[in-house]
C-alpha cells in the first residue's frame, strides 16, 4: 500500500493573537519543521504534502529539499486546506495521514500504530482517553454528565483510505468539520481509534508555546542523558594527537589556522599547526582513515611548508560522503607561549575552517613537567565525533 501524509500549516492563529502558525518559531525553527522531520523518517510515507497560506509558499520553498515533498496552497478554513492537500496527492496513493502542523511532537510510535491499523480498517485516528469528568451544558447549567470511559480527545495524525476521505470531503465540504474523522462519520462509516500521546499537544493558545518549549528542552536533555543504542551506532569517535618542539621564531606560530604573535614558533616540515594536525588525525580516527601521515608523508617534498588548513580540508572532503563532523573537543598543552588570551582567536578560526560551531577548546599548562614531548614542546589532543549520513 502506498501512503502519503498531508500536513496542514495554513492556520491563521486567531486564538494565538493572529500569529501565523505556518512560520511560528519554536526554538528558532518553524513549528511545522518538527512534525515534518518525524514523517520524513517514516519509510512507508511516499509523499508529503505541506499546505501553506499563499503568502507563505515562497518562504516554505526555501525549507524544502526532499523530493517526496509537495507544496499546496491552503484555503479559508481548515477543511478547505485539507481538501486542497488531498487534491495534490499523486494518483497512485492508496492511504493518507492528515496531520496538523501545529502539533510538533507527533512521534514515530503513533504514526506506526496508525499505519498498522490501516491494514485492517479504512479509517484510524489517534486520541486520548479523557481523564476529566465531562459535562454537557446548556444555558450555563449542566444538562448531563457524560460517561468518561467512552470519551476520547481526538488528535492527529488521522489515517484514511484516500478514496474514502475524498468521497467524504466532496459530499460534506459545506458542513462544519472540526476534524477529518467527522467527515467519514457523516458517511456512516466506522472510524477506529487508537491511543495517542500526551505529548502530542496542539499549539492553540499563547501558553501552549511555553509548554512546547519546555517539552522540547526536556526531549533534548533526555537525549543527552540517555541516547538510544540505535542512535549511538550512528556515531564514530576518534582521538588525535600531535606534538612539536618549541623554538625561537623563524616563522609564524600557527594554531588552529590562526596566526599568533609570539617570539616562539614550532619546528615542523609543514607550518607546524599542532592543533589542526591533532584535529585532522582525530577525524581520520573516527572515519577509519588511518592518519594524516598516510596522505602527507613528512619526507615528501610536497609536505614542506604545507598549510595545515589544506590538510584539514582534505580529510574533511574524504569523510564527507559518509560522515558529518558533529562535535570536537581540543586540548592544547604547553607552558609557553601563554595562550589564554588567544583562545577566542583560535576557536573562531577552527569553526570557520571546519564549518561547525560545536567545538570546545581548552588550554593546559605542563606545570614544568617533562610530559608529552618534554618542557620545550607544545602538544595537542583532540577528540572528534562523526555521525553517519
Amino acid at each position: 500500500m502506498k501512503v502519503a501524509a498531508v500536513i496542514v500549516c495554513a492556520g491563521q492563529g486567531r486564538r494565538l493573537g493572529k500569529r501565523d502558525k505556518g512560520f511560528l518559531k519554536l526554538k528558532g525553527r518553524p513549528l511545522f519543521f518538527y512534525s515534518l522531520k518525524v514523517f520524513k523518517r517514516a519509510k512507508e510515507i511516499k509523499q508529503i504534502v505541506l499546505v501553506f497560506r499563499k503568502a507563505n509558499l515562497g518562504l516554505a520553498r526555501s525549507f524544502i529539499s526532499d523530493k517526496r515533498i509537495t507544496l499546496a496552497e491552503g484555503g479559508r478554513e481548515r477543511k478547505d486546506s485539507v481538501y486542497k492537500g488531498l487534491m495534490a496527492l499523486h494518483r497512485d496513493i492508496d492511504y493518507v495521514l492528515v496531520h496538523d502542523g501545529a502539533r510538533p511532537f507527533v512521534d514515530q510510535k503513533t504514526i506506526s500504530a496508525i499505519l498498522k491499523g490501516l491494514k485492517r480498517h479504512p479509517a484510524v485516528v489517534a486520541g486520548l482517553k479523557s481523564t476529566d469528568t465531562l459535562k454537557l451544558t446548556g444555558g450555563n447549567y449542566i444538562r448531563e454528565t457524560l460517561r468518561r470511559g467512552n470519551i476520547f480527545r481526538a488528535q492527529t495524525p488521522q489515517g484514511f483510505k484516500k478514496s474514502l476521505l475524498l468521497t467524504a470531503y466532496k459530499k460534506f465540504k459545506l458542513r462544519k468539520l472540526t476534524d477529518d474523522a467527522r467527515a467519514v462519520e457523516l458517511l456512516g462509516r466506522k472510524v477506529r481509534i487508537i491511543e495517542g500521546s500526551r505529548n502530542n499537544i496542539k499549539i492553540t493558545y499563547p501558553e501552549d508555546i511555553a509548554r512546547a518549549n519546555a517539552l522540547l528542552c526536556g526531549e533534548r536533555s533526555r537525549g543527552r542523558r540517555s541516547a538510544s543504542p540505535t542512535d549511538m551506532e550512528n556515531y564514530r569517535i576518534g582521538l588525535g594527537f600531535d606534538v612539536h618542539r618549541i623554538a625561537k621564531a623563524r616563522k609564524a606560530l600557527v594554531l588552529g589556522g590562526a596566526k599568533i604573535s609570539s617570539p616562539f614558533s614550532l619546528q615542523a616540515v609543514s607550518d607546524g599547526d599542532v592543533v589542526l594536525h591533532a584535529v585532522s588525525d582525530a577525524i581520520c580516527g573516527a572515519a577509519g582513515l588511518g592518519d594524516i601521515g598516510d596522505y602527507f608523508p613528512p619526507g615528501d617534498k610536497k609536505s614542506k611548508g604545507l598549510d595545515s588548513k589544506d590538510i584539514a580540508r582534505f580529510i574533511l572532503k574524504k569523510t564527507k560522503p559518509a560522515y558529518a563532523l558533529k562535535n570536537l573537543d581540543v586540548i592544547i598543552i604547553a607552558d609557553k607561549p601563554k595562550l589564554s588570551g588567544r583562545k577566542s582567536l583560535i576557536l573562531k578560526s577552527l569553526k570557520k575552517i571546519l564549518g561547525i560551531s560545536a567545538i570546545n577548546l581548552k588550554i593546559k599548562s605542563k606545570e614544568k613537567l617533562d610530559i608529552l614531548g618534554g618542557r620545550n614542546s607544545m602538544s595537542c589532543l583532540a577528540l572528534a565525533a562523526l555521525r553517519k549520513k
